[in-house]
């Protein structure tokens, strides 16, 4: 049984290291919770391009004391007895139903770090003009700027500037997707040094334009938006 949207203490069921369709190692693990309820947690080693995601592998170092020499390590271990937490939040299968996530995995009691906000005013007025020239003038609804949410504990390496100013569109048809396979989507097919702000400010457009939350998106939806990542990133468009 899956678990309903919340912070929970698990341990580690069977896991599973594998390289995905697009090329990036991959971490699948059972998050149990207890012995009715469990949920699989995916988490990105090593993007497309080869970039290690080193916050996730220093977080499964922490949480696992693992020494970050073989990634098979994570699958061959026992782990039965190594508590940890995890943060579920809720998401939307390939064909569009309601399902949940895990968000976060963090060492026991962890979870997203407290935001720092500033005001709001002020910000806008020494970095707006900035943001709307890279954004291309069209400013997005606070609505319409939800992060990303499955694997966010694995940033890449600060951002190029390459693609400042180009345009995120969506396209007419798309293979549906979902939101682990488009995050996974978007780091890979990202430069490498491409950071998670940078990352998280493309995504951020991405589900503006599907004039929905993130929550809502259907597995159609998604799949344009990964195409529209995808075709965004390609080499032949970056700019020299």
């Amino acid at each position: 049984m899956l678990p309903q949207p919340g912070r929970y203490a698990c341990q580690a069921g069977e896991r599973g290291v594998y390289e995905s369709k697009g090329g990036a190692l991959m971490l699948a693990m059972v998050c149990v919770i207890d012995e009715q309820t469990s949920i699989t947690a995916y988490q990105c080693l090593v993007q497309k391009d080869g970039t290690l995601n080193t916050r996730t592998i220093e977080n499964l170092k922490e949480i696992f004391s693992w020494d970050g020499t073989d990634p098979m390590w994570l699958q061959d271990a026992d782990l039965s007895n190594v508590d940890f937490s995890i943060t579920v939040e809720p998401a939307k299968d390939d064909k569009g139903n309601d399902t949940v996530t895990v968000a976060w995995v963090n060492p026991p009691g962890g979870g997203p770090a407290s935001i720092q906000k500033s005001d709001s005013n002020s910000i806008r007025a020494r970095f707006g003009a900035k943001f709307r020239a890279a954004a291309g003038g069209r400013p997005m609804t606070p609505q319409s700027q939800s992060a990303p949410q499955k694997n966010m504990s694995e940033p890449c390496p600060p951002a190029p500037a390459a693609q400042a100013g180009r345009a995120l569109i969506l396209p007419s048809f798309a293979a549906k997707s979902n939101i682990n396979e488009v995050w996974e989507a978007l780091s890979a097919a990202a430069p490498r040094g491409t950071g998670t702000e940078a990352l998280t400010e493309i995504w951020r457009k991405g589900i503006s334009l599907t004039g929905k939350s993130q929550t809502e998106l259907t597995s159609e939806e998604w799949g344009k938006v990964r195409a529209a990542f995808e075709d965004y990133y390609k080499e032949d468009q970056i700019p020299m």
